[in-house]
């Protein structure tokens, strides 16, 4: 016990020694405002870099931006109390202002309560600080936002393949045989060259149009032929492919003079078709016949070659909204300009700030001087109990006239 005594008497002395200056003030709004400097530093060494894996740019910013508020707010606490001494100790004032600045000093209603009753610039100050430190945090969160956007490596390259003609399926026309036709006509001769690799038919052919920035130039191929199998044809020449047959078919399948064959099911012609019909999604299917169609035209013709250029990656980003970093500059700086004028009023008052006890050791000191204001607010709580007295008797009233036995 002797020891514990011991311990506690001198920790009771250096909390009186404490309490008798502005030691902890001043540690605790220059470790704010070392905080708040910690916060534009890191701000502005992770603005603009990629995100990366642990501890977030935000984690830091709440931590640093947390402990200066925290800091800043202690400060503030401690002045506003040390106002009401330096106020009392000028000339006798209502009871009234003293509870004011008193509430002011524990939170944000009684600092909203003060700025409709007080005039002095440091206690209005620290009140203002106060309110506005309730959107720190807030304010703190919206510094930081990501942004996404391509990467380009110059180091690292990349190259895909790409052509400038089809003509892969292509009919070479030799011109009419020499040999005539039962019917008299010549046969034509002509080759096909099919392109296996093909998985779909080409109807119109490919153009390419040259990066230049003069007029185009000769020698182009004009490539516009129907694949082999394709389901329609396209000709450029001026004359028939071949005569026109007129005739007549029954739309039933006549086996023979008898038997008739009839079916309820869709017929395709031609049966690449069918797949068409029945696809639900055509332009899924359409995207894959293109895709493909791509592929194989970069592949394999004879007018393909690589494009080469940098690659290109997706990077997500810190980015830094200063803006927000106002309002934590207000806060800081009211708390820091708080603090010197009420050290610069306090020089010829004692340093009781927001001590309770100072309260009861110079009571009559105290009420000396606001014994009118004590008399004001007495009389006030007086008639508050007597009203409320007065309603619970008219309650209890009420509730024994309902009472059968009353």
């Amino acid at each position: 016990m002797g020891k514990t005594s011991a311990f506690l008497s001198r920790w009771d002395q250096a909390t009186a020694r404490w309490a008798g200056s502005w030691t902890l003030e001043l540690i605790a709004i220059t470790f704010s405002c070392l905080c708040l400097a910690a916060l534009i530093a890191t701000l502005l060494v992770g603005d603009g870099q990629a995100t990366w894996d642990g501890i977030t740019l935000n984690t830091y910013v709440s931590i640093l931006a947390t402990a200066g508020k925290l800091s800043a707010l202690f400060t503030v606490s401690s002045a506003i109390g040390q106002a009401k001494w330096n106020l009392f100790s000028r000339k006798p004032r209502s009871l009234l202002d003293f509870q004011a600045l008193d509430l002011a000093s524990r939170g944000g209603w009684g600092s909203v309560q003060l700025l409709f009753r007080r005039r002095d610039v440091a206690a209005v100050l620290g009140a203002l600080a106060f309110i506005v430190a309730f959107a720190f945090d807030p304010f703190a969160q919206q510094l930081v936002h990501l942004r996404s956007h391509i990467a380009f490596s110059p180091s690292l390259k990349a190259s895909f393949a790409t052509t400038s003609r089809y003509d892969g399926g292509m009919r070479y026309d030799y011109g009419p045989a020499y040999v005539p036709d039962s019917d008299g006509s010549m046969i034509r001769d002509f080759a096909v060259t099919a392109d296996f690799s093909m998985q779909a038919a080409v109807l119109s052919g490919l153009g390419f149009i040259g990066e230049r920035t003069d007029l185009m130039l000769g020698g182009a191929y004009n490539v516009s032929q129907a694949a082999v199998g394709g389901t329609s044809k396209f000709m450029q020449e001026t004359f028939i492919h071949k005569s026109m047959e007129v005739g007549a078919s029954s739309l039933l399948d006549n086996i023979n003079g008898y038997y008739l064959r009839i079916s309820n099911d869709p017929q395709f012609s031609p049966d690449v078709m069918q797949p068409l019909y029945e696809n639900d999604d055509l332009d899924a299917t359409f995207e894959a016949i293109a895709a493909s169609m791509s592929n194989a035209i970069r592949a394999h013709q004879n007018g393909t070659q690589n494009i080469t250029g940098e690659v290109g990656t997706p990077v997500t980003r810190y980015r830094v909204e200063w803006p927000w970093i106002i309002l934590p500059l207000v806060v800081v700086m009211a708390s820091l300009l708080q603090l010197i004028l009420t050290m610069f009023e306090s020089r010829h008052y004692p340093l009781w700030k927001s001590d309770v006890l100072a309260v009861l050791s110079r009571g009559r000191h105290v009420g000396d001087i606001t014994y009118r204001g004590a008399s004001q607010v007495i009389w006030q709580q007086l008639c508050f109990y007597l009203a409320i007295y007065l309603m619970m008797l008219n309650e209890a009233t009420s509730l024994l006239r309902d009472f059968p036995y009353y």
